[in-house]
């Protein structure tokens, strides 16, 4: 199953400058794994060394939060994106740059 993985700005070193990669995954635990054997340092940003995702990495698949946990089922056609917690203004909207060669921004609601 092909699942689009947008990357944080700051995590893009790790990807070669990619915004975003596919991965062929069932899960998320997959889909780590597979971002790491070909992005090497990429699984320790969002996993601990006791497999815990870090309580600060928000995961939304197509555009929902979901409850973190490596047991996430993914389906043909997913889209996910890892962001990490940040300080806000309080207006509960993040910008995700999800293609900086072209501008595409997207807004998500937090709330």
């Amino acid at each position: 199953m092909s699942i689009k993985v947008c990357i944080p700005t700051p995590w893009r070193n790790l990807t070669g400058g990619r915004a975003q990669v596919e991965v062929e995954a069932g899960n998320l635990a997959e889909l780590l794994d597979k971002l790491e054997a070909f992005n090497p340092g990429f699984k320790s940003q969002v996993v601990n060394e006791r497999g815990e995702i870090f309580r600060y990495i928000i995961i939304f698949v197509n555009r929902e939060a979901v409850s973190p946990g490596l047991h996430i089922t993914l389906n043909e056609g997913d889209e996910l994106a890892f962001v990490p917690a940040l300080a806000g203004d309080g207006t509960g909207y993040l910008v995700v740059e999800k293609d900086p060669a072209n501008g595409q921004r997207q807004r998500l609601d937090l709330h």
